[in-house]
């Protein structure tokens, strides 16, 4: 069904299914790693099955059975000391190693109690965590954060991990959730101006859509397992829905009904409510992890990702008559945009890296850009102006281009010659509360 892959039997590895490990967690799939840690453990032992951590973002793991070892990747973009420590009850060991395998530092109870510190200081390159107990009978739940440059702390502003992106054309701006940093920004339509307009209550915001006439962005939080909306400078957040969700991550508005819809990855459907978050309903369920959503208004209509079953669909704005568009060609599709002007659909595909588009009958499937892409995830549309852009969550940058594909253009990025700064990389001894989706091991179907 999607919802759990094996590294090294599934059609994924083909593409190097490592670089896509934080976007196929943070939608609630289950890695395992194939003669890593065994059918169920939840992070590789080995470096070559370790589990990307961005630079910014949170996981949670667990050291289950005794002597069970986890493994995390760390991108570093810039030299300067990276510091890794853990905190809590938990009893943990410490090592650092670089991309050729070297021990730079092991630590045990360097930090506060019985934790790990460690302090090196290393120049830009990939860099692994081991993380283990005390011994082999040492077991306990830990969460796992990285900050630094390129990242929360770094020299991006906090860009780590852009997800979903609204603009607001008339205005000449674009909205994005940082997913890793726990931020949402903005930034003028050509990438200057970046502003940081909530970074506190979050705990995984990811889509976001905007209603600019009455001056609100909204937004889907997956990890919380709720829907949030502030003005769109950020002040005056309010919690509209909060219950009943479990990993919701594609929002969109009809304004004029005074409508939010929105897609839930994990609970398989779609529902909408409310602006203000009352009279919750539920519109089409029994789906196989539905992810981006966008409406036609005008048409009547709802489209939407489903990349369990590796499908586009769509159906009226109350649920009715599904259809499938596209079911071929695809491998996880996940953000989509309409341009109803010209009959197109557009939409992001994170595990074969590209950007397409169709006709919204899903005929005439067009490849549009196809290189120099890690992850890409969010798309918007200004049609006016031709132009299309999108967020690239692993590369930790926001482009854009021709709605044809061409001239494309890096808006807003990482610096990758921003000058020092430091990685600080710690654990607690007390796992995520239950709605993290990190947490979450669903059966496969």
């Amino acid at each position: 069904s999607g919802d759990e892959v094996y590294l090294g039997n599934n059609p994924l590895s083909s593409t190097s299914l490592n670089t896509h490990i934080p976007a196929l967690e943070s939608r609630g799939v289950t890695v395992h790693y194939e003669g890593g840690g065994g059918g169920g453990d939840d992070h590789g032992d080995s470096p070559s099955a370790a589990t990307a951590l961005a630079v910014g973002s949170s996981q949670s793991g667990q050291i289950e059975p005794g002597g069970d070892v986890d493994y995390f990747r760390v991108q570093v973009t810039a030299s300067g000391d990276l510091t890794v420590h853990t905190t809590g009850s938990l009893d943990t060991r410490g090592q650092l190693e670089d991309s050729a395998g070297a021990v730079l530092a092991r630590d045990d109870d360097g930090g506060d109690g019985y934790n790990f510190r460690l302090a090196h200081t290393v120049s830009a390159g990939t860099y692994y965590i081991k993380v283990e107990g005390y011994n082999a009978s040492t077991t306990g739940g830990y969460t796992i954060h990285a900050s630094g440059p390129g990242g929360d702390d770094g020299d991006d502003g906090g860009l780590g991990a852009p997800n979903g992106i609204a603009l607001d054309v008339a205005a000449g701006k674009m909205y994005w959730t940082a997913t890793a940093a726990d931020r949402i920004q903005r930034a003028n339509l050509g990438g200057s101006q970046v502003e940081t307009l909530v970074s506190t209550g979050l705990e995984n915001p990811f889509g976001i859509a905007l209603d600019v006439a009455t001056g609100k962005m909204y937004w889907t939080d997956n990890v919380a397992g709720r829907l949030q909306r502030a003005n769109l400078d950020g002040s005056q957040v309010e919690t509209l829905v909060s219950t009943g969700l479990e990993v919701p991550v594609g929002i969109a508005l009809d304004v004029a009904a005074g409508k939010m819809y929105w897609t839930d990855t994990v609970a398989a459907r779609i529902q909408r409510a409310n602006l203000d978050g009352s009279q919750v309903e539920t519109l089409v369920d029994g789906l196989d992890s539905p992810d981006g959503i966008a409406l036609d208004v005008a048409a009547g209509k709802m489209y939407w990702t489903e990349w369990g079953t590796v499908r586009i669909q769509r159906a009226n704005l109350d649920g009715s008559q599904v259809e499938t568009l596209v079911s071929t060609g695809l491998e996880f599709p996940v953000g989509i945009a309409l341009d109803v002007t010209t009959g197109k659909m557009y939409w992001t595909d994170i595990a074969a890296d590209r950007l397409q588009r169709a006709n919204l009958d899903g005929s005439q499937v067009e490849t549009l850009v196809s290189t120099g892409l890690e992850v890409p995830v969010g798309i918007a549309l200004d049609v006016a102006a031709g132009k299309m852009y999108w967020t690239d969550t692993v590369a930790a940058r926001i482009q854009r281009a021709n709605l044809d594909g061409s001239q494309v253009e890096t808006l807003v990025a990482k610096d990758p010659s921003g000058g020092g700064g430091a990685i600080s990389v710690s654990i607690s001894g007390s796992l995520y509360p239950a709605s993290n989706l990190l947490n979450r091991k669903r059966p496969v179907e």
